[in-house]
């Protein structure tokens, strides 16, 4: 197993502390740290065996975590690295790692500037216990960006020219870990960052521990649809319609879930799993013309005719003297039975 006496694994989580240790011990099934820190305002319901706990004020906010991160972080760590890791980013490929990282105070996956400050990352980073000192020197008290933003763009020219803080390059980050960037080559970086990336690491037993461990608000980011949107694009349906399924648990007129859980059910032959999620599209936009549609066009292929028919004089209601609904709506009259003879 790959060692790393020198590095500390730390989260600091104050949302989803259940999550963030399922991610610590997911990083220690990967390598060995000198410690590995959770850093929370409560015990996990489960404990935390093989990770310390380290109980902290709640960071009830963005700016909160941010300030902890910038000027607290650095009292935690007593090695010359520290690995900081989110619920949604961790170690994923040991194999990755290279012995110059440490020679970097800084490494997160690439961002999208173009401006030579685009390194890196915070949710999956490894900060040096210079780079953790540096940036409390510098009291970064308005955290009205991300703490990884103001690390490596806001403040970078100066921890750089004052306090010889060296970020990694580009192609270095490239190999440490992934994040809005898919992996440059055939195998997985060091780590990643991002739940729109777990389509790639996740199995589905991994996916539904995860979702049964993150709170209300987490399950209701839209980057769970941008992973919901991976597994269709990966034909994974039986895990997008699970996932699409724990969205709608907490957020039942998620119009864009349903449109991923019709298109799963439809790719996967679950013709009733299609209905019922076009019945409630409709329920909650009763005159939309494709849901009407489609409704109409499920109903007739089941054989239900009466049900197709209405759905058909819906939707004339709303596009009159639409051609094709017309002719639909015609074979279904003419198909009913004759009236019986008096």
């Amino acid at each position: 197993m790959l060692a790393l006496p020198t590095v500390t694994l730390v989260c600091v989580d104050c949302v989803n502390p259940a999550a963030a240790l399922l991610a610590l011990r997911r990083s220690l099934a990967q390598a060995q740290f000198a410690r590995a820190i959770l850093l929370t305002h409560e015990v996990p319901p489960a404990g935390a065996a093989g990770v310390e706990v380290v109980l902290i004020p709640r960071l009830a906010s963005r700016g909160a975590y941010s300030q902890f991160m910038l000027n607290e972080l650095g009292r935690f760590v007593a090695t010359e690295h520290a690995l900081v890791i989110q619920w949604d980013g961790y170690v994923v490929n040991p194999a990755a790692w290279r012995s110059d990282f440490l020679h970097c105070d800084y490494i997160g996956a690439k961002w999208w500037h173009q401006d030579g400050c685009n390194v890196g990352n915070g949710g999956f980073s490894l900060r040096s216990k210079k780079l953790l000192a540096a940036v409390r020197a510098l009291n970064l008290t308005d955290c009205t960006s991300n703490e990884d933003d103001m690390i490596c763009r806001t403040a970078r020219r100066t921890l750089e020219t004052k306090h010889g803080i060296r970020f990694a390059s580009e192609a270095v980050a490239d190999q440490f870990a992934f994040e809005r960037n898919p992996p440059a080559g055939p195998g997985l970086p060091f780590g990643f960052h991002g739940l729109f990336n777990m389509g790639r690491v996740l199995s589905p037993a991994d996916l539904q521990e995860l979702f049964l461990l993150l709170q209300p608000s987490t399950i209701a980011y839209v980057e769970t649809l941008e992973l919901l949107q991976e597994y269709l694009r990966q034909k994974r349906y039986e895990e997008a319609i699970w996932l699409a399924g724990r969205v709608l648990d907490f957020t039942p007129n998620q119009t864009h879930a349903l449109k991923m859980l019709s298109v799963a059910a439809f790719r996967s032959n679950r013709k009733w799993l299609l209905t019922q999620a076009m019945q409630e599209l409709h329920r909650i936009d009763p005159g939309n013309p494709e849901y009407l549609s489609n409704l109409g066009d499920l109903a007739s292929m089941a054989n239900r005719g009466a049900d197709a028919a209405r759905y058909y004089r819906l939707l004339l209601g709303v596009k009159p003297q639409d051609r094709p609904t017309l002719e639909k709506l015609g074979r279904l009259e003419a198909a009913r039975p004759a009236p019986a003879c008096a």
